[in-house]
C-alpha cells in the first residue's frame, strides 16, 4: 500500500576520504579516539545517527566539513518497511 510517503537517508561516504589519504578504518578509529564499534556502525547502512563528538572527532582528523562525507539523498519509500507496521 503506497500513502505517497518518501524517506529520506543520509548517506555516509567516509570510505571515500579513507581512500583518497590511503588510510584504514582502523586508523580513522585509532587518530579519532572513536571506537572501532563507532566506525564499523558508521559503516553500515542500518545505522540511526552520528553524534555531535562523533561528527567533531572525523571532521578534525580530516580537516573538513560534514558535507564532505554526509549526503542527504531522497528515495522513494521503501516498501517493505512500511508493510511491516
Amino acid at each position: 500500500m503506497n500513502h505517497g510517503y518518501t524517506y529520506c537517508v543520509i548517506e555516509v561516504r567516509l570510505e571515500e576520504l579513507l581512500d583518497q589519504r590511503k588510510k584504514s578504518r582502523y586508523w580513522l578509529a585509532k587518530t579519532a579516539k572513536l571506537s572501532e564499534a563507532t566506525i564499523r556502525k558508521l559503516f553500515k547502512k542500518e545505522r540511526t545517527g552520528i553524534d555531535f563528538a562523533t561528527l567533531n572527532a572525523i571532521c578534525k582528523v580530516f580537516d573538513c566539513q560534514p558535507s564532505e562525507f554526509l549526503v542527504y539523498v531522497k528515495e522513494e519509500e521503501d516498501k517493505e518497511i512500511h508493510s511491516k507496521k
